[in-house]
């Protein structure tokens, strides 16, 4: 099975590697458009949505947005949209193919009439991400968002958060061929650096980060102040998860169950499986979210303070090694506690301060003037770095490593 996943790579490589050739030597001698942006390909959070309504709001017209979409996304509107049947989840080896088929012949294209090119997760045009080198050196402007495990290698990245002395761990996926998964994520993160390709992430996404990037941000393109929202006789908590795993839904329904067995006076929403419309509408009816725990504000809580709504979610400044003032209160994985966070609320006289607090932190991070100012800055090369390893963070990676040969890799490519 390896060996066949293997030969199905290299033989995309190798598609890709032609194909390039053949679009260099074309646009070597073509004088392409200029200005213009392309964001994509693989949608995560509504990101690429964001991004071009974000673009489009701030007079930037001349935006394509194209996405693979997944159940959530469906209802929004994008220039191409690439939908990958169910059944070929079975068949992983066809799906890369499918999904090489369905982009690869855009690229020309947008190689004419785009200058800005802005990705997610770790999926361009080419296999391997190979096209990055050709968008070098037509001397396009590229920039890359980091989302999560596309780079995030989850059994050394626990212990490195464990050395930090971070009281979180994500979920073990049980990986086979743990060395291969290694080196895909060390590629993920590599490649780009080694083409100067600016990079938006966090300490909790980048295993191996190495140099400076850019602190993670998107725009949520929604939003109501706190003055125009309706106050709730009966406050209104709110919980989304998209993996109750992850998202720490078992300990969020516990402590609602502490709160009542305690006679709070609340209600209680658990949205799952709705579409994000759905969501936003709620919102803008509800008092407190809890997002999800972990080191830093998921897509929920970002929307939830662009709703003024009080946000109980995961954040580590320190360790994500980021100053922005962030007003949430911390989602602790233990139902007790959690539920004595949300009584004090819940009793509190402060919550429009609260809200407020949420508000003023959406406009000053999330909102779309400040999110396409910072990204125009970082496409133009005029941007200072914002997030730095932390220190030894080489030596920390080898301690983290699981055995000789990832040590040995560690020891090459990390600086």
């Amino acid at each position: 099975m390896l060996i066949h996943h293997g030969i199905n790579n290299l033989f995309l490589v190798l598609l890709s590697v032609i194909y390039m050739l053949i679009l260099l030597s074309i646009y070597s001698f073509l004088r392409p458009k200029s200005g213009g942006y392309f964001v994509g390909i693989q949608e995560v959070c509504e990101n690429i949505h964001s991004t071009k309504f974000a673009l489009n709001s701030c007079g930037f017209d001349d935006v394509t947005s194209m996405a693979i979409v997944g159940h959530f996304d469906k209802e929004h509107a994008y220039d191409y949209i690439i939908q990958i049947p169910k059944w070929l989840n079975s068949y992983l080896n066809l799906k890369k193919y499918y999904t090489f088929y369905k982009t690869i012949f855009y690229l020309h294209k947008f190689l004419y009439e785009k200058e800005y090119f802005i990705f997610f997760w770790n999926r361009t045009f080419l296999t391997s991400n190979l096209d990055l080198i050709l968008l070098k050196m037509l001397k396009k402007k590229v920039v890359l968002f980091h989302c999560g495990d596309d780079v995030r290698y989850r059994p050394i990245h626990n212990k490195l958060m464990e050395i930090q002395g971070v009281k979180y761990s994500f979920p073990d996926q049980k990986e086979a061929f743990s060395n291969l998964i290694f080196i895909q994520k060390l590629f993920y993160q590599k490649f780009p650096n080694y083409l100067n390709i600016p990079i938006y992430t966090l300490m909790d996404i980048e295993t191996f980060l190495d140099r400076g990037a850019y602190h993670f941000r998107v725009c949520q393109k929604d939003f109501l102040e706190p003055d125009n929202k309706k106050n709730n006789d009966i406050p209104v908590i709110a919980h989304a998860p998209s993996h109750r795993e992850i998202k720490g839904t078992q300990v969020v329904l516990d402590a609602i169950e502490i709160l009542r067995d305690q006679k709070i006076n609340f209600n209680f929403l658990l949205l799952e499986n709705k579409p994000n419309n759905e969501v936003i509408e709620i919102l803008k009816k509800v008092d407190i979210v809890i997002d999800q725990p972990g080191l830093w504000p998921g897509r929920l809580a970002m929307e939830a303070m662009a709703h003024s709504c009080i946000v109980f979610g995961g954040v580590a400044p320190s360790y994500e090694n980021c100053n922005w003032n962030i007003p949430m209160l911390p989602f602790i994985k233990n139902a007790s506690q959690l539920a004595e966070e949300l009584k004090k609320i819940l009793l509190s006289t402060n919550q429009q301060k609260y809200k407020s607090k949420s508000f003023e932190a959406y406009k000053s991070y999330y909102s779309s003037k400040e999110f396409v100012i910072q990204l125009n800055s970082v496409l133009s090369g005029n941007a200072p770095k914002e997030l730095f390893p932390h220190p030894n963070h080489k030596e920390k990676l080898l301690d983290a490593a699981e055995n000789s040969f990832q040590r040995f890799m560690i020891r090459v490519f990390v600086k």
